[in-house]
């Protein structure tokens, strides 16, 4: 008895998605524009997986507005597309470290006082 593969079920990605379901509810890229106030190029290259868009945030707030608008979950589409892209902004945040905070704040009320208790 020989082993088959399971067939690998792709899931379908996040311009397939809005692509399918603005087809589904008849709506042009204009009507998309005009109701969630995004640039038809921003949603073109969204429908076509284009990840070379603005900044990763504005780009998942995009995909979390047209999704929403939409019918879909904004939220986990958002998470989808920040995974298809790379997650670019966890990879930033982990570059990040905490601000120190001085222990002693130098404010002009504090060395008001200090000039007085040194008196």
């Amino acid at each position: 008895m020989s082993k088959e593969k399971p067939l690998e079920t792709k899931q379908p990605t996040v311009g397939q998605i809005l692509k399918t379901r603005r087809a589904e509810l008849g709506l042009t890229m204009r009507d998309i524009e005009v109701a969630t106030k995004i640039r038809g190029k921003y949603l073109i290259q969204l429908e076509r997986d284009d990840h070379h868009l603005p900044n990763d945030v504005y780009t998942r707030g995009f995909v979390q507005t047209y999704a929403n608008f939409m019918g879909l979950s904004g939220r986990s589409l958002a998470r989808q597309y920040a995974e298809e892209r790379g997650d670019v902004i966890r990879a930033a945040a982990a570059r990040l470290k905490p601000i120190k905070t001085p222990k002693i704040v130098l404010t002009p009320q504090f060395i008001a006082v200090l000039a007085a208790s040194a008196v």
